[in-house]
């Protein structure tokens, strides 16, 4: 099994971090999870390109934390508004801009400055293991809801994504880090308007975490 030194050390990564909140319970889950059921249907409703401007190319963890944002509180952020706290991200980190950012940071990030700015309507956010069979057929099945994903990707993934819109395979090379959001049986990415198609699918999940493809721990924001 390949190890996280074995990869480039060079650039900051988006592992996921396993020393945040977590969900120990799925009786707990299903409580939490089914008190926050507003504004959420089946309809996509908040998709964003993070290709849209120069600087905040390279934060896919910022753009899918606040896709899952805006679809939990029913707000679209501009492009003004994610440049903004980009730049604040940047200040509270002391950041190489240019690099990436961790899930459970960037999720951290965005809850705290959404509390700051919204005292009386707080959020946090969770940290949910996919390989935990009764939280993945809750957030699957019983009460879909999105979820922040990460996966390890390469030419050859992206490739077969934009032929098919789906990955059929069970193990692909992985090169770099990609951070999108889990809907459903779906999976939407930070392109919108950039790409034929800004969704696609993975066909073996479980198989493709166990291979590293997968990050195995996903991030979910809830009403506090």
């Amino acid at each position: 099994m390949i190890k996280d030194t074995e990869l480039y050390t060079w650039l900051l990564w988006i592992w996921e971090n396993n020393n945040d909140f977590k969900f120990w319970s799925s009786d707990i889950a299903l409580e939490l999870i089914s008190q926050n059921t507003t504004n959420f249907d089946r309809q996509i409703k908040y998709e964003y390109n993070q290709g849209a401007q120069y600087e905040t190319r390279n934060w896919c963890t910022l753009y899918s934390a606040l896709t899952e944002l805006s679809w939990l509180k029913d707000k679209e952020f501009s492009q003004d508004d994610i440049l903004y706290i980009w730049r604040e991200a940047i200040k509270a980190w002391i950041l190489n801009p240019d690099k990436w950012a961790w899930l459970e940071q960037m999720m951290n990030f965005v809850m705290k400055f959404w509390n700051k700015n919204n005292p009386t309507n707080k959020i946090q956010y969770y940290q949910i293991d996919y390989l935990d069979k009764e939280l993945n057929d809750i957030l699957t099945h019983k009460i879909p809801r999105p979820t922040q994903m990460g996966y390890r990707t390469s030419t050859e993934l992206f490739l077969e994504l934009e032929k098919n819109w789906v990955a059929l395979k069970d193990k692909y090379p992985i090169w770099w880090g990609h951070a999108v959001t889990k809907w459903w049986y779906n999976t939407y990415d930070n392109y919108k308007g950039r790409k034929k198609k800004n969704s696609y699918s993975f066909d073996k999940f479980t198989e493709l975490i166990n291979n590293w493809v997968i990050m195995r721990y996903w991030y979910l924001f809830l009403n506090a």
